[in-house]
């Protein structure tokens, strides 16, 4: 009956005597830990710029972009069309929307209007994300 906590006291004290396991045993599980945290702990929160070139400038455009900065980790820059096709051709940026002229005009007279979105490429996973912010948040914008 004794001689199991006999072992298990000879094999502690064999522990314990052994510093460079008890060394190890201590700082396995906090090196693990800092990894994992440090690999599993990033941001979740999307963020992203919209580059946006307005050449409308109406209400409608304006009530639109108010809609977009209320989007959470999304920031609006300006562009003229000039410069976002530049930046395009140099792949300065992956995608712009652009707001064409008569943009709220078409809106208000019922015929609609369309936002062209123009892309390098596929537009890149950030390009595409805002595309479909665009889309979804703002289905009677686009027609």
């Amino acid at each position: 009956m004794f001689r199991p906590l006999y072992i298990a006291l000879l094999e502690a004290k064999r522990y314990l005597k052994d510093r460079g396991d008890l060394g190890f045993s201590i700082a396995l599980p906090i090196a693990i830990f800092a990894l994992s945290y440090g690999a599993f702990s990033g941001s979740e929160q999307f963020t992203a710029t919209a580059h946006i070139v307005d050449l409308d400038r109406g209400a409608m455009a304006q009530e639109l972009l108010a809609r977009l900065e209320t989007v959470d980790g999304l920031s609006l820059e300006f562009h003229t069309l000039a410069e976002a096709d530049e930046s395009l051709d140099r792949s300065g940026i992956l995608s712009a929307i652009v707001i064409p002229e008569g943009f709220t005009q078409g809106l208000i007279s019922g015929q609609g209007s369309q936002l062209l979105f123009k892309q390098r490429g596929e537009g890149g996973q950030e390009g595409q994300i805002i595309a479909n912010i665009v889309g979804r948040g703002n289905p009677g914008a686009c027609r």
